[in-house]
């Protein structure tokens, strides 16, 4: 066996142990929301909070079993303040969910005094430190604005009153940056793609069509065009890495080598598809099927095309589209308010593409740097992408 393939190997399982690390320190993202509503009585406050059960395991191990305990944790995680600490008037009752992964608890506050309300969120961002807290507000007369916490956040005052509430679209831009960079998976792919792109043109070209095709099919998740089902759009996400990275193996190697990537594919999709049709594997059959058909014809295409490369762009388009579901998933899950969707939309989106250029304007003159001219650090580095992309499509598929 050849050392550039053993390091090349190497690289593989350095890949396989940083997926295993992200996966054993919680999911890429998370998320919780809650709801504080003021009604009438300007001391009383009702609020609701969700969030996934396995995040609760993760953040509160110690609580184990004991409900009690478990809700009084999460209360003294919302702080509300007017002046003093508001004090709950009422123990915290189950609230039904559309989702048996939830945990959703409501109880009512007593806030006495006067002046401004001001929240603090401390809840997961310690053990989650990508993890997003969307609060929403609702008003006396039913409208409602809503606020986002991430680490490091500080406590916010709240207008309990709706004369200075806004719809919040900069608080959604820093969430689409949080998302962006918080989320592991669609780095991976992202810099997938710049480890073989050569040229300032080649990195705008893959960038346009990934930006182009994730903003089409966020606003169409979004606006309800488009149901998406989230469990199996996370999956395909990961074989859209595995799939980049395998094309970088064959940019780089000989055609000989090519011909096994390609045939090595087709193998595994085909098996993959069977699995999926059985049952064992929590994807579509006709989505994963049609992936990798799609996968196996662009690799084809490029052993016949003279500048492989300039196809890129086609691949960004078409995983670009799946990644932009898997962005509107918290969006979607977070139910925005129709009189806010457009808002917030508009604001994720631009924080996805701020966060997004930053990444590439910082990571990709220290890839130039590293591969130049060296088929071996791209083939290390893809190795490392190849082993977490499938990491994550089975972790996935198979929950």
């Amino acid at each position: 066996m050849s050392r550039k393939l053993l390091r090349a190997m190497a690289g593989g399982l350095v890949g396989l142990a940083l997926a295993v690390a992200a996966s054993a320190h919680g999911p890429t993202t998370s998320y919780s929301s809650s709801v504080w509503r003021f009604g009438d009585d300007p001391e009383a406050v009702r609020v609701s909070l969700q969030a996934r059960l396995s995040d609760l395991r993760l953040v509160a191990p110690a609580l184990g079993g004991d409900s009690g305990a478990l809700d009084a944790w999460l209360q003294s995680q919302l702080q509300l303040r007017r002046g003093s600490p508001c004090s709950a008037e009422s123990a915290s009752v189950p609230i039904p969910t559309a989702d048996p992964r939830d945990h959703a608890r409501e109880w009512s506050l007593r806030c006495p005094g006067q002046g401004a309300f001001e929240l603090s969120v401390g809840i997961f961002f310690d053990a989650l430190p990508g993890h997003v807290h969307v609060a929403r507000i609702v008003l006396p007369g039913g409208d409602a604005y809503e606020r986002v916490f991430v680490a490091g956040s500080e406590p916010t005052r709240l207008d309990a009153e709706g004369g200075g509430a806004q719809p919040g679209i900069g608080d959604y831009l820093r969430l689409g940056v949080v998302h962006i960079f918080a989320g592991l998976d669609h780095l991976a792919f992202l810099l997938a793609l710049l480890l073989v792109a050569t040229s300032v043109r080649e990195v705008a070209t893959l960038v346009t069509g990934f930006t182009v095709a994730h903003s089409f099919t966020l606003a169409a998740a979004v606006l309800q065009w488009i149901e998406p089902h989230a469990s199996a759009v996370e999956a395909l996400i990961g074989l859209s890495i595995v799939v980049v990275a395998l094309e970088n193996f064959a940019l780089t190697s000989s055609r000989r080598l090519g011909r096994h990537i390609v045939a090595s594919l087709a193998l595994c999709g085909a098996a993959a598809s069977v699995a999926a049709a059985t049952g064992h594997l929590a994807v579509p059959t006709a989505a994963l099927a049609g992936i990798v058909l799609f996968s196996v014809c662009y690799l084809l295409l490029q052993r016949h095309t003279p500048r492989p490369v300039r196809l890129r762009w086609f691949v960004a388009l078409v995983f670009g589209g799946i990644h932009g579901f898997g962005f509107a998933g918290q969006l979607v899950e977070l139910g925005v308010p129709a009189g806010r969707v457009a808002g917030s939309l508009l604001g994720f989106n631009l924080g996805v593409e701020l966060g997004q250029l930053a990444i590439v304007i910082v990571c990709w003159p220290l890839l130039r740097a590293w591969v130049h001219q060296r088929p071996l650090a791209v083939q290390v580095g893809s190795s490392a992408v190849l082993a977490a992309g499938l990491f994550w499509f089975l972790e996935r598929s198979l929950s």
